[in-house]
């Protein structure tokens, strides 16, 4: 009888650190995923641009805009630790060429084309955008195909997506008068420096409302590309931490939060 009683002590105690060796390593290792995913996007070097109402800083020097809202409701939900103040705010170009170069890099906000999806790893899209020719309405500016956009002498941000656009459409450097950021761009045009501007028509508005100019003096002449806005990371960028904010993100769409977000801003 003691024998029997030793022996079932030493099989229940086996058992019972079995158990709890099990249920430590399962303790152990959901946290664990989580976090690896969490500590990668923290480590995440996060680059933005003036580049109202999608990513901007507010006079208090605040990162503000729809981009930045849905990407702090993202970490808020991944409890990631980041706040506004982790992402820099950069000239496009110079953001652009880290971005190539830098692993464990973001940029945003930035517009899918199929040469950027051969550069670099996406997240989104989290709204749509149109990449536009706009000129001042007195011009009574007409086109209706490519090979007009030739004689023009049009203003752009180097390496945004209307200096490419423009690119892949044959038009030449010469023709291109180089700004480095959205309120410059604008003043090209509202000097007579320019044609027109080939940006996204949202935020030359925006950049016009808030530098004086009255956005109904020009129009749209030209359109580019109808498209979307997400964010960008560097080629190398583990794709399963990726995996994870798309979730996050769908979620958020799904739930209608970035659309609120989007109303906040543009109210449209």
């Amino acid at each position: 009888m003691v024998t029997f009683v030793r022996h079932t002590r030493r099989f229940l105690r086996g058992r019972w650190q079995h158990l709890l060796t099990i249920g430590l390593i399962a303790l152990l290792w959901v946290p664990v995923s989580a976090l690896s995913a969490e500590g990668d996007l923290a480590q995440v070097r996060w680059i933005s641009e003036q580049y109202p109402p999608y990513n901007y800083t507010d006079p208090d020097g605040e990162a503000r805009g729809i981009a930045v809202d849905v990407l702090a409701e993202v970490w808020r939900r991944l409890e990631v630790g980041l706040t506004r103040g982790a992402i820099e705010f950069l000239p496009w170009a110079r953001g652009y060429a880290l971005l190539q170069r830098e692993p464990n890099t973001a940029l945003f906000s930035t517009t899918y084309t199929p040469e950027r999806q051969r550069l670099f790893r996406f997240v989104g899209p989290y709204i749509d955008t149109r990449v536009v020719l706009v000129a001042p309405r007195r011009a009574h500016l007409k086109l209706t195909r490519d090979e007009e956009l030739d004689s023009l002498r049009i203003g752009v941000v180097r390496e945004d997506i209307g200096a490419q656009l423009l690119r892949t459409r044959g038009v030449g450097s010469q023709n291109l008068v180089f700004s480095n950021s959205s309120r410059n761009l604008v003043r090209l045009l509202e000097y007579g420096r320019v044609d027109a501007i080939a940006y996204s028509y949202d935020v030359a508005v925006w950049s016009m409302l808030n530098g004086g100019m009255d956005p109904t003096d020009y129009q749209i002449v030209y359109s580019l590309l109808e498209g979307d806005l997400g964010f960008a990371f560097h080629s190398e960028t583990d794709p399963r931490m990726l995996e994870h904010m798309q979730e996050v993100l769908q979620a958020l769409i799904k739930e209608g939060v970035v659309e609120q977000i989007r109303l906040r801003y543009l109210g449209r």
